[in-house]
């Protein structure tokens, strides 16, 4: 301990501490309503608080017992804290003022105008630097339940970027040639490239680069899905079967945003797992996720459903060799095919009968087991 009260502590000590501190974070961060940095603020307290007065009192004697287990009892108060309500807005950046303002799921968008910024009830609206980011720019506005600060950023950020995510799956569907992202993740402007050939004969070529249009809400909004995407998105519990959809449809709208061919394969695979499977196993997973896509896209007869087996074997081939051997030729032919049966899956379940009045997971699942325990007739 310094001078001025501070512990240090070096060591198997240092490890030890970091442990407990770890500990005491998992066992409330289930709740997202306390941040890292809280916790640890809490834990340090305490600890100074035990350490200054293990200074004044023996160990042993009753007083310092007492004033450990008063301590303790405090420390595990404000872990308890009931969330307040707070408010946060951040840029929206690559969507389209038209429309606006316009409510998906949780999240407001709004366009900035100086209307706009007189209804955020805080003084800093005035601060040059809030000005300059936030004046004739979108904004998300969300309301979000935390005890800290910094827990309410961290909630607000994941209902902003899975919101984001679902927009570019739609807006992709719709035809955009964009995306909507958070500020900071992209980055857009013109680029050069310059050939050097034989003779030193050189050619030069421009190109832009990063998101090309903006996302208009009203055009993504149309597409058929959407509205039941946004009420999952707008709830605080969402059911196991409406946390899958929204996962799924989280990992294809990053998939199809993704300018690097192989990510975009892998993540629109992984999409197409979120959807198809209740949860990873050790069972064959490409047979599992071609059988159960052939059965909720695929036509009625049976060598149609058995080609789409084939054509997704094939791909989940690709997904393999992209995983384990670090090969990332992906063919134009291979992405769209797994993107047609990935969208297929995705707005089968949105829209279609009987998956769209479906509540629990466990209604899918229950479909998915009798399309495979189904025994066909033939005439004699």
């Amino acid at each position: 301990m310094r001078g001025d009260l501070t512990v240090l502590l070096t060591g198997n000590d240092a490890v030890t501490y970091k442990r407990c501190l770890q500990n005491l974070y998992d066992s409330v961060a289930e709740k997202q309503i306390l941040s890292r940095g809280e916790v640890q603020s809490l834990a340090n307290t305490t600890c100074a608080n035990i350490f200054r007065k293990g200074m004044e009192l023996s160990k042993d004697d009753p007083e310092f017992q007492s004033f450990c287990d008063t301590e303790i009892k405090e420390l595990r108060k404000a872990l308890e804290r009931k969330p307040v309500s707070w408010e946060i807005i951040n840029r929206a950046c690559g969507i389209d003022h038209a429309a606006l303002p316009m409510k998906v799921g949780k999240m407001t968008f709004v366009s900035a105008t100086a209307d706009e910024l007189k209804n955020i009830p805080d003084d800093s609206i005035d601060k040059p630097i809030t000005k300059e980011c936030f004046s004739g720019n979108v904004l998300g506005r969300v309301h979000v339940e935390a005890v800290d600060v910094d827990a309410a950023r961290m909630n607000a950020t994941r209902i902003h970027q899975q919101t984001i995510d679902c927009l570019n799956f739609f807006a992709s569907i719709a035809g955009v040639v964009g995306q909507a992202y958070l500020l900071g993740d992209k980055e857009k402007g013109h680029g050069l490239r310059v050939s050097i050939g034989p003779n030193e004969q050189i050619s030069h070529q421009s190109f832009l680069y990063g998101p090309l249009q903006l996302v208009p809400l009203n055009r993504v909004a149309d597409q058929p899905g959407f509205e039941r995407i946004s009420k999952m998105l707008e709830s605080d519990q969402p059911s196991k079967l409406e946390d899958r959809i929204l996962r799924a449809t989280q990992w294809a709208g990053r998939a199809f945003v993704d300018s690097r061919r192989e990510e975009s394969f892998l993540l629109m695979a992984i999409a197409l797992e979120s959807l198809l499977l209740a949860k990873q196993g050790n069972e064959n997973i490409t047979y599992k996720v071609a059988m159960r896509c052939a059965h909720l896209i695929g036509k009625t007869d049976l060598e149609a459903r058995r080609r789409l087996v084939g054509d997704m074997k094939d791909l989940y081939s690709r997904r393999s060799t992209i995983v384990h051997s670090g090969k990332t030729e992906v063919s134009d032919a291979e992405i769209g095919s797994l993107r047609h049966y990935l969208s297929a899956a995705l707005f089968t379940i949105l829209n279609r009968e009987p998956f769209c009045s479906m509540k629990e997971e466990n209604e899918l699942e229950a479909w998915f087991e009798d399309r495979l325990l189904e025994v066909p007739v033939f005439n004699q």
